[in-house]
């Protein structure tokens, strides 16, 4: 994930934050095509806008 230029230059906190979120609420086999590189992290299932419980959390990591 800190190899992607999306999250490069933020906090380590939030980056971490993120990770464990995506592991919690990503698809698995999606993370490890993100991992990859053959997908973009808003490809990956279970992190799209529709997941609000995802995105509630995740708000919680830039506090």
């Amino acid at each position: 994930m800190r190899k992607d230029p999306e999250v490069q230059g933020l906090p380590d906190t939030y980056v971490t934050c993120m990770a464990d979120l995506a592991m919690k609420y990503g698809d698995k086999k999606d993370l490890r095509r993100y991992i990859d590189g053959a997908i973009k992290s808003d490809d990956v299932k279970g992190l799209t806008p529709s997941n609000k419980r995802f995105w509630n959390e995740a708000d919680k990591c830039v506090q």
